[in-house]
């Protein structure tokens, strides 16, 4: 709790401060889960879950375009100005997905993109593919989260230290999160937060720390694939004992070939 008060808190407030709520809410469930997969004591992660819900709190009550965001997302069409206010991208949002169907409208055919959309190829981008490829397309991109998810926690498993263990389940949560805030901001299950989609919004320095992420990821697997020293050292070992069996053998077998000749004589 300590380190947490001390070093993280004050860079979460920095980031809450800069109107950037969302990546506070990333990094802070990125810190439990590290907190998690280093088996802290469950009083601990409460006392800290605790103080983040209180600040949050705080921070969303104290900022009034942050309340506004709270009642756009309680009901869109309320927002003062008709559904033309702040709740306009999250309507037609709405519009978008109702209008894909079951199989979309085809690739390319969008009409909220071209016409209402704004924020289309960036946060709303799941909308998008919801309208262009309808549920299906939808379920389909969910589910290659998911299976992110499954393979990051599996690298994360077969760490051979904590420290590998700690990173490759924090980093996957973290880009799980993220895309799991993304969907949620879009089909109006969580307020707008201004989130992309990792791996599909545009956008080069979202895609650029989000592959950083994943490429911290591969290394630890690529240590838990490769042989530890002790590994090693048992199959040296093993070499060196068939090469002196292998040796053995044939000195053996010389020795006996050179007895018969002997015997011959």
């Amino acid at each position: 709790v300590q380190i947490f008060v001390l070093v993280l808190a004050p860079i979460l407030l920095i980031l809450a401060k800069q109107s950037d709520l969302g990546t506070a809410m990333i990094c802070v469930v990125g810190i439990l889960a590290v907190m998690w997969l280093g088996e802290v004591p469950a009083r601990t992660m409460a006392i800290v879950a605790g103080l983040v819900v209180a600040v949050g709190i705080v921070g969303v009550v104290s900022e009034p375009y942050r309340m506004s965001r709270l009642m756009v997302f309680l009901d869109p069409w309320n927002d003062g100005e008709g559904g033309f206010g702040k709740g306009y991208q999250l309507i037609h949002s709405f519009y978008a997905i109702a209008g894909g169907g079951l199989f979309g409208v085809g690739l390319g055919n969008s009409h909220e993109k071209y016409l209402y959309l704004t924020q289309s190829d960036t946060d709303f981008i799941f909308a998008i593919i919801a309208e262009e490829l309808g549920l299906a397309g939808a379920l389909v991109v969910i589910a290659l989260f998911a299976l992110f998810l499954y393979a990051g926690m599996r690298i994360a498993r077969s760490a051979t230290d904590n420290f590998g263990t700690m990173v490759a389940g924090g980093l996957t949560i973290m880009i799980a999160f993220q895309a799991f805030l993304n969907i949620a901001m879009v089909v109006g299950w969580f307020p707008v937060v201004g989130k992309p989609l990792p791996f599909v919004s545009s956008g080069g320095s979202s895609l650029i720390a989000t592959l950083a992420m994943v490429g911290l990821i591969l290394s630890v697997s690529k240590e838990a694939a490769a042989p530890t020293i002790y590994e090693r050292r048992r199959a040296d070992l093993r070499v060196v004992r068939a090469a002196s069996d292998t040796g053995h053998t044939t000195a053996s077998a010389r020795s006996g070939r050179g007895r018969a000749g002997a015997n011959r004589r």
